[in-house]
């Protein structure tokens, strides 16, 4: 017969050998939602950065390069630039409430924050992104006809070609962080599901 106290003592170590175990799982999916909220940060930080040297370079090409002077034209890169302004503060939006996601909190609370983060990231990449590209799009069709007063038409033909490829390019990069943010939500409800039993 085994003495109580060895039986006691192997409880112990068992159940605390189960703790440690619970505790590793905690610190791996606390360091692996750390991670990929780093890894959002960055890929907003770098939106922010290309938008913001995008609408620079179209506020230097219409003021020193290609100073437009019809008012459709005027209006046409004041939406292009509009709607690239709406998009930086979408991300920067993006970026603060991607930080204000607190890792220690409950993991439940934590987790239904970055469930409720991801589905508002869902939401710009449908409707927010597809308005912005088409109101672009409509500013840039609207200074057409006067940047062909300013470069000859077989160069109006490559800069529009240009601007296609890079489009493409565009709907590219989108679809791969859509479905890459799209990837996190799942595990962050993957994760709701396993917490909730």
């Amino acid at each position: 017969m085994n003495n109580p106290f060895e039986e006691l003592q192997s409880s112990w170590n068992k159940s605390r050998q189960e703790i440690n175990t619970d505790q590793q799982k905690i610190d791996l999916l606390i360091s692996s939602a750390r991670s990929k909220q780093k890894s959002n940060l960055y890929f907003y930080y770098g939106n922010i950065a290309i938008l913001a040297v995008t609408v620079l370079v179209l506020i230097v090409v219409w003021q020193l390069w290609m100073p437009f002077r019809e008012q459709l034209s005027k209006i046409g890169i004041g939406v292009m630039i509009g709607s690239l302004v709406l998009r930086i503060i979408v991300e920067v939006f993006s970026t603060l409430k991607s930080r204000k996601i607190n890792l220690l909190d409950t993991a439940v609370d934590s987790n239904e924050e970055r469930i409720s983060y991801y589905q508002f990231r869902k939401a710009v990449h449908g409707p927010v992104t597809i308005t912005l590209i088409t109101t672009y799009l409509i500013g840039l069709l609207m200074i057409m006809p006067e940047l062909n007063m300013y470069i000859s038409t077989s160069l109006l033909v490559i800069f529009m070609a240009a601007f296609i490829l890079s489009g493409l390019f565009i709907i590219y990069k989108v679809r791969q962080s859509i479905k890459q943010e799209m990837e996190n939500l799942q595990f962050f409800m993957t994760i709701e599901q396993e917490l909730k039993g």
